[in-house]
């Protein structure tokens, strides 16, 4: 067996008299230790240093004529391998392995691509590094230190204008990361320290863009993935702290529109997990503390349109849900204290406006639920329905015929009515486009255990539309049978049309903007707020809950737009249910204030209006109806019922309830509409002040 070979084989050649030199320079110390060098073509400069046992290195170096190709290589250890290919010229490449068991391969090709250029230096045992670069203007940087690391890089396509760039540092122990960049214009940073660290990257841009990347782990068990796809994406990831988990994928994106993705997570087991597709989507996330975990998903936002989201967590066990799709949705949301919830989704199409909604909760237990939906549909064609009459005051005659012959023979017609109806062939944009809305929601809670659900759409819809065509006259035969060579020669019969045409869904109605404001303060305060509609005319549904105390109650309920609703509540097991609704095509108004202020106080109103069905007259069943409630002391309780007719009404109710006491009761219920001449407008006002009172009025 042998125990000590040194074994230099150095192939130096040039391909012609003409070309320049090179230089290659290999020292070996220890056993069995193994060093290949060939360089072609000239100004090619290799230098290889071994030391240790069974150390091994492969260098490849040719063409490189008037550029240059430059490789070292230093191995110290046991078992170290390194293998160098460069070709074409313009290659940089360096290598420095000390400790065990090391490896390192190393490929490069430039030529008048560019320069490629690759730095690796490891310490410690098993560390193994492959980084692999095609096509010039790559420059690829890796360190690792410590035991077991493991980094590999792939990257190609680059050009004179476009390069991929890759730094990955490691420290500590079993630290992976694995980098991969196609086609140029690619960024990618990644820094680990401490134990078990796992970054993996996968970018592909190319022509489209760049895609940038940066990886910043500090703790035990941290993993993050990265992937983005199509260029211009851009994505930032900083852990510290032990079992932190962020993975992010960002896909198909081209120049000017971009995705941004921004994690940072500090404490013990926060978890990122973001998704991000179609480009114009930004995401930022913040999270400190413990258990801490944050879910974002974005898509199909492209053009102008924008998702953008914001996500920022402190303290314990915080967790919130941000969903978002269609373009021009933002999510804000703010947790601090602990056991935290807030869940967001939001959806709005090419046809929709804007869903914005902000959440802030501070305290412990809280917990809000947002939902919001602003759609609308594109036009298209469609066919329109008629139907009519033709009338005729007397008997009328047409001629039998037979193929091109008409012969001596007759059909007999009776007067009167002959109903038809029927449907016209296809019509280009027959049918209108409608779009949704704009939602806004605002909730802010406070305290402990509070609870705030807001659902909010805005979906819009079509309507039907009539029109009656004048009438007119038009031949539908003879009055005789009299014929003369086969032509008749009786006087012409004349109806009378009447006629009317429907189309289905010529009429838009477009969705109604939703604004929902809640803000609790104390303890398991509840508010529910569902705010949805389409209206014939631009309007809005508003809603403002506020809550101080204690176990508060407060319902919401809002459809079709215009109506207006407000409730405080201030004490100690307050409750008030506040529901509005108007007619089919919403034009209407409904206003509902509550002021609750002491303990045990219970307020309902309910307010309903309807409009005529007409679309020749849409204002026709204008109404509105208006409730106050305030009640200050102890166990008031409230009720108004507010209803306008389902037609022919331009009615207005309203109603004011003023308790100030205890043990006080009041019930209003007011009714109008119908088909009266003039439409009956209700008013009631009820004040009771002092103990033990009581107030019915019922207005129909």
């Amino acid at each position: 067996m042998k125990t000590s070979v040194a074994l230099a084989l150095v192939l130096a050649s040039t391909t012609s008299v003409f070309a320049l030199d090179n230089e290659s320079f290999i020292a070996q110390v220890g056993a069995q230790n193994n060093a290949l060098s060939e360089q072609s073509g000239g100004n090619n400069n290799q230098v290889t240093f071994q030391a240790g046992v069974k150390n091994q290195a492969v260098t490849q170096q040719s063409k490189a004529g008037t550029k240059k190709n430059t490789s070292t290589t230093a191995q110290i250890g046991a078992r170290n391998g390194s293998i160098v290919g460069q070709t074409l010229g313009n290659n940089t490449q360096s290598t420095l392995q000390v400790g065990v068991a090391n490896a390192a391969v190393t490929y490069q090709k430039g030529g008048d691509a560019g320069k490629n250029d690759s730095t690796t230096a490891q310490f410690g045992v098993k560390n193994n590094v492959l980084a692999e670069q095609d096509g010039g203007n790559n420059t690829q940087r890796a360190l690792q230190v410590g035991v077991g690391n493991v980094a590999t890089v792939a990257q190609s396509g680059a050009s004179t204008t476009a390069g991929n760039t890759s730094t990955t540092l490691q420290f500590g122990v079993l630290n992976a990361a694995s980098v991969v960049q196609k086609k140029g214009d690619n960024v990618q940073s990644a820094l680990q320290v401490g134990v078990g660290n796992v970054a993996m990257i996968d970018q592909n841009g190319g022509s489209a863009g760049k895609n940038d990347s940066v990886t910043a782990q500090f703790g035990g068990r941290n993993l993050a993935v990265v992937g983005q796809v199509g260029g211009k994406n851009d994505q930032g990831t900083l852990q510290v702290g032990f079992g932190n988990s962020a993975t992010i994928s960002q896909t198909s994106v081209t120049a000017p529109a971009g995705n941004s993705s921004t994690v940072e997570q500090f404490g013990v087991k926060n978890a990122a997990i973001v998704g991000q597709s179609g480009g114009n989507n930004s995401q930022d996330t913040f999270q400190a503390g413990v258990r801490n975990f944050a879910y974002t998903k974005q898509i199909e936002a492209s053009g102008s349109r924008t998702n953008d989201s914001t996500t920022a967590q402190f303290g314990l066990n915080n967790v919130s849900f941000a969903t978002q799709t269609g373009g021009n949705n933002d999510q804000g949301t703010l947790q601090i204290g602990a056991f935290n919830v807030a869940s967001t989704s939001q959806n709005s199409n090419a046809q929709g406006l804007t869903n914005t909604a902000n959440t802030t909760q501070i305290g412990v237990g809280n917990s809000a639920l947002t939902t919001q939906s602003s759609s609308g549909a594109p036009g298209q064609s469609g066919k329109l329905q008629y139907t009519g009459n033709i009338h005729t005051s007397s008997t009328y005659y047409t001629p039998k015929t037979y193929g091109f012959l008409s012969i001596n023979s007759w059909n007999t017609f009776a007067g009167g009515d002959r109903p038809f109806s029927g449907e016209t062939g296809v019509i280009q944009n027959l049918v209108a486009p409608y779009r949704g809305g704009t939602n806004v929601a605002s909730t802010l809670q406070v305290g402990s255990g509070n609870s705030a659900i807001t659902s909010q759409t805005s979906t819009g819809a079509r309507t039907g539309a009539s029109l009656t065509l004048p009438s007119f006259s038009l031949p539908v035969g003879w009055t005789g049978k009299n014929q003369f060579l086969g032509l008749p020669t009786s006087p012409i019969a004349y109806g009378q049309v009447t006629a009317s045409v429907y189309a289905p869904e010529i009429v838009p109605l477009n969705g109604v903007d939703n604004n929902s404001s809640v803000v609790q303060l104390g303890s398991k305060n509840v508010a529910l707020t569902n705010q949805k509609g389409a209206s014939l005319l631009p309007t809005s549904n508003n809603s403002t809950v506020a809550q101080i105390g204690a176990q508060n109650y407060a319902v919401v309920g809002q459809e079709n737009g215009s109506n207006l609703q407000g409730t405080l509540q201030v004490g100690y097991k307050n409750a008030a249910v506040t529901s509005q609704t108007n007619g089919q095509t919403s034009a209407n108004l409904n206003g509902a204030a509550t002021v609750q202020i002491g303990a045990k106080n219970a307020a309902l109103t309910s307010q309903q209006t309807s409009l005529a069905t007409t679309i020749a007259n849409p204002l026709g069943g204008l109404g509105a109806n208006g409730s106050l409630i305030a009640q200050v002391g102890y166990g008031n309780t409230a009720n108004a019922f507010q209803s306008t007719g389902p037609q022919a009404m331009i009615g207005a109710n309203t109603q004011a309830t003023i308790q100030v006491g205890a043990n006080n009761y009041a019930m209003t219920s007011q009714s109008t509409g119908g088909y009266s001449s003039g439409g009956v407008s209700n008013s009631s006002v009820t004040a009771q002040f002092g103990y033990k009172n009581a107030a019915v009025t019922v207005q129909r």
